[in-house]
């Protein structure tokens, strides 16, 4: 039954999003029903960092506080095991926060996650690894399309590619480093669901040097900014499908789910101000 959970913590989430009788409530004025600490835009890594004394202050007041700490790094490590629409990115993310927790977690749960995403990735290798500015851009490809590009920090190792297809898009990455006015054109396996696309597409629109807020995007496909930002972060093919150009309203905002400072929002602040942006 595992998988069939989903990458939900508990089953009140999915009351909330299939109960019928939900489209009728409305918000309550009640501080208490307020959302804490940032939960409502939290990711499951971020989460599953929590330490004891985090999870013990932060869930003051909540009924899942009685569950203790383990239980709730069990319930996590479980739904990261089971988020199956993640990208590979973010697959690798949650590997790296399991195999770091160690023994901290009932080995059960930590093998049944690691077991999933390495059934997700199948652990591919990259079939090209190139050199960047900031770091390094891993790159998927088949016969017939580019399926992946990931940021990758500069001890990544560097591969030479054999395959036609990842050769060419490694050129034109390279060449969008040298030559802002350059453009992809490349066969893309993009997937995702609708509503991703929508978000993709929405991005492609944005001009060369010009950035929207996730609020703006969000109008122009008739969404909502949270829902945008989610799907800005699972787009699979950065630098082709430009989502660095996609910021929040007071600053650069996350990026590819990393939310605060370090590897991926230099990557973004480098993106943006290659092609003359410049937000703190």
């Amino acid at each position: 039954m595992r998988p069939l959970i989903g990458n939900r913590v508990y089953g009140c989430d999915d009351c909330q999003l299939v109960c019928p009788w939900n489209k009728f409530a409305q918000a309550a004025p009640v501080a208490d029903f307020d959302v804490r600490h940032g939960l409502d835009r939290a990711t499951l890594v971020e989460l599953f960092r929590w330490s004891a004394e985090d999870f013990d202050t932060r869930m003051q007041g909540s009924a899942i506080r009685r569950i203790g700490h383990e239980r709730w790094l069990r319930n996590i490590a479980v739904a990261m095991g089971n988020a199956l629409r993640a990208s590979i990115g973010e697959r690798a993310a949650i590997v790296e926060a399991l195999r770091a927790r160690g023994r901290s977690i009932r080995a059960g749960a930590r093998a049944r996650a690691l077991g999933a995403c390495a059934r997700e990735t199948d652990m591919k290798p990259f079939d090209a690894v190139i050199d960047a500015p900031f770091g390094k851009v891993g790159i998927r490809a088949d016969e017939q399309s580019v399926r992946e590009i990931v940021y990758l920090p500069d001890e990544a190792e560097s591969v030479e590619s054999h395959k036609p297809l990842a050769q060419e898009a490694a050129a034109q990455i390279r060449r969008y480093f040298d030559t802002l006015s350059m453009r992809f054109d490349l066969p893309l396996s993009i997937g995702g669901t609708a509503f991703q696309r929508r978000v993709w597409q929405g991005i492609c629109r944005i001009a060369p040097g010009r950035v929207w807020t996730y609020g703006q995007l969000a109008r122009e496909i008739g969404s909502v900014s949270r829902a945008v930002g989610q799907a800005c972060g699972s787009n699979p093919l950065p630098i082709v499908i430009l989502c660095h150009r996609v910021v929040a309203s007071g600053g650069t905002g996350g990026f590819a789910h990393h939310p605060g400072e370090g590897f991926y929002r230099n990557v973004k602040r480098w993106l943006l101000a290659h092609e003359g942006v410049s937000i703190a």
